[in-house]
């Protein structure tokens, strides 16, 4: 790539959001079994939603529709050893149960849309 076209395209590049964060990818170990702590890592995982550290979170489904084979979480951090130190408490993990992997994802492109009604302290997210 020559200089005349580095230019814009780093300029492009440098005006996307560029924002950090952490994904974790979790997988069961053997003899992995959800019910015995899924209560606590729903309470877990509340508990980071509600301090502003997780920006997202599910299982992930394969083609053979079953839940819990993986599962996605993105932590509000920017490096990943905050993350290691977050996720040392998360109960599957810390029971042996799942085991984590962890990978800084750069924001870029996507869309979030919201909608807050100061009126009524409503909102609405919409569904894709």
């Amino acid at each position: 790539m020559g200089e005349q076209e580095s230019g814009p395209l780093r300029q492009r590049l440098q005006s996307m959001l560029n924002a950090d964060v952490v994904a974790i990818i979790s997988r069961p170990r053997p003899g992995f079994d959800p019910a015995k702590l899924l209560e606590v890592h729903l309470d877990f995982m509340i508990a980071l939603e509600k301090q502003g550290l997780l920006f997202l979170s599910g299982p992930l489904t394969g083609r053979d529709g079953k839940f819990g084979q993986f599962g996605l979480s993105v932590l509000n951090v920017r490096t990943i050893e905050e993350a290691e130190k977050i996720w040392a408490d998360e109960p599957f993990f810390r029971a042996g149960q799942r085991d984590a992997e962890f990978y800084v994802w750069r924001l870029m492109e996507g869309r979030l849309s919201l909608s807050f009604d100061l009126s009524d302290r409503s909102f609405f997210m919409r569904e894709v």
